[in-house]
């Protein structure tokens, strides 16, 4: 039978329950497991965390509205436990105000119906989708980036066959546009997250029929991080071997596409096209600075703490040291210094690659030597100041306007090879055969 608990008796608990959601070693938790709430006032208390298993909340009133016996209006109840809990003449209860709740086997109002859960179920599935495309999409660009040497992005000689819809592209138009479609499927990916996060995160961690928020959702591996931010979750069904899938889940919904975007920008930066290159390091940046901020919005969602509406003037002000968007600035200025670091790198030049030994001219299959059969590259106009092109085959080459600045072509054979207007200034052709 549910013993009566009083106005005063309620307020004492709910004080010492404050203090502990401040700071756990200075108050109490509130338990108040098989009491009977006859028209006692909570106000708009925060009740995130407490115990109410087999309580009857039906007397419940509010400040809000004191005149209703059964108000819950702006009542906080993230998180709580309420079990058995009779809460089936309550008004103004809202599902969002049972995030997080443990609710077996409780009488809930006929309008909690928990409808966002097709929604969930919808978004999941056609986010993991897209989380498979794009991974698929990093292991292809991987396996592409992989096998590309530097003289197949200098002469534009190599084609790629793009999955799918199986069209042969140039390797350089591939590098040029990789990088563009792997920054817009992982901002898509993540947008449509951020949006199920929102959702998941106002949802009981067990419903009323005992089943937990992992048993009524869509499974697929991500989703099953909840675990780790839902506390009756975690007590309701957590194992050990989650951990394993929290850590596979961060690291492959965060890591694979920067990671595959700065090794593809680092095997073009070679070619020395300048511009495009300072094109795809911004938008390298745009793809760390949207990584971080789903990241951070992620744990703040999922949490349960409260969203800060975005303020351009907030973002930069360093004022408010605990506010979310200073950590953010700061990393923000991290990714800007190092692509700024990087576009100084490719200016002065120093990774300039290595073609030594090289075949950049096409000679036929079985060739005899005939000087006449050869395919000579056509590099009019390129930049390969610096480059180490030592003993390479560039026979008939088309180099004229091109630049050759401190370039070392020695022992390289250059017959017939056409440098009108090329800037040699520096260039090193020590027993080359021109």
């Amino acid at each position: 039978m549910s013993e009566e608990i009083t106005q005063g008796g309620f307020n004492s608990v709910l004080e010492e329950h404050q203090k502990w959601l401040n700071d756990p070693d200075t108050g109490e938790r509130a338990i108040l497991r098989y009491k009977k709430f006859n028209r006692l006032n909570i106000g708009c208390r925060n009740l995130s965390g407490a115990d109410f298993v087999g309580s009857d909340l039906t007397g419940v009133i509010s400040s809000t509205d004191p005149a209703n016996q059964a108000n819950l209006k702006d009542v906080i109840l993230k998180d709580t436990i309420l079990k058995n809990a009779k809460l089936k003449n309550v008004s103004f209860l809202k599902e969002e105000q049972l995030s997080g709740a443990d609710l077996t086997g409780a009488e809930l109002p006929e309008n909690i119906k928990f409808e966002s859960l097709e929604y969930v179920n919808d978004a999941s599935k056609n986010a993991s989708r897209f989380f498979i495309i794009m991974l698929l999409s990093c292991f292809y660009s991987a396996i592409t980036i992989l096998s590309t040497t530097l003289p197949d992005l200098i002469t534009d000689s190599e084609t790629t066959k793009l999955a799918v819809i199986n069209v042969q592209v140039p390797i350089v138009w591939f590098y040029r546009t990789a990088g563009i479609y792997l920054m817009g499927i992982y901002i898509y990916y993540h947008l449509i997250m951020l949006r199920l996060w929102k959702v998941i995160a106002t949802l009981p961690a067990v419903f009323d029929d005992g089943r937990s928020l992992d048993q009524r959702i869509y499974p697929w591996p991500v989703t099953g991080i909840i675990h780790h931010y839902f506390k009756r979750l975690e007590e309701h069904s957590f194992q050990p071997i989650m951990w394993i899938q929290l850590l596979l889940t961060f690291i492959l919904s965060w890591f694979p596409v920067p990671v595959v975007f700065s090794c593809l920008i680092w095997n073009y930066i070679p070619r020395h096209d300048f511009y495009f290159s300072i094109f795809l390091i911004l938008s390298l940046g745009v793809t760390l600075f949207f990584g971080i901020y789903s990241f951070s919005e992620t744990l703040i969602i999922l949490k349960g703490e409260p969203l800060l509406p975005f303020k351009f003037k907030e973002f930069w002000s360093k004022r408010d040291k605990s506010n979310i968007n200073i950590k953010r600035l700061h990393l923000v200025n991290i990714i800007f210094i190092c692509c700024f670091s990087l576009i100084i790198y490719i200016k002065i030049g120093n990774n300039n690659g290595d073609i030594s030994g090289e075949n950049i001219s096409k000679v036929p299959d079985n060739w005899n030597g005939n000087m006449e059969s050869v395919k000579g590259a056509k590099l009019s106009g390129r930049n390969l100041n610096k480059i180490k092109a030592q003993n390479v085959f560039m026979v008939k080459t088309d180099l004229r306007y091109s630049s050759l600045k401190e370039a070392d072509f020695s022992l390289s054979k250059l017959m017939s090879a056409d440098l009108r207007h090329a800037d040699l200034e520096g260039a090193i052709l020590s027993a080359a055969n021109l």
